[in-house]
């Protein structure tokens, strides 16, 4: 299973790290499902359809926790939820998270686990839970 920061992430905190430019943290991180595998440079077939739409979350403290080189959702958040509109037969393959409700960059994602790669019907949604959706740096 795939999954980790984009290429547009990674080069933007080395930039900063560099002082060659600043990163300017969003303050809101927006959620997606991907009918294609995870790939850092681009993600291709986002759900679309219907009345679908990015779940936004924001980055805060009250949303996420960091331990060691860990980001995870807070285990006592409910989960974020996606309401997924089925785009016309195709499976959700990976999830990815953008800095904007629509076009943006993409920061990071992954390949959704084979029990959550299913064709996602009409009011269908998909629950990231905090105590199972972790991003670690290695």
């Amino acid at each position: 299973m795939a999954s980790g920061f984009s290429d547009y992430l990674r080069n933007a905190i080395l930039k900063d790290f560099a002082g060659v430019a600043t990163f300017t943290k969003p303050a809101t991180l927006y959620f997606t499902l991907h009918a294609a595998a995870w790939n850092s440079s681009g993600m291709a077939n986002e759900f679309t359809s219907g009345n679908w739409a990015r779940l936004a979350v924001a980055r805060d403290n009250s949303h996420f926790g960091v331990a060691a080189n860990v980001l995870s959702l807070l285990a006592d958040q409910a989960g974020a939820e996606l309401n997924a509109q089925q785009q016309s037969g195709s499976n959700a393959l990976a999830w990815a998270c953008y800095d904007a409700a629509s076009g943006g960059n993409l920061l990071f994602g992954g390949d959704l686990t084979s029990t959550d790669q299913k064709a996602y019907l009409i009011n269908d949604q998909w629950i990231v839970k905090g105590t199972t959706t972790t991003v670690t740096l290695t």
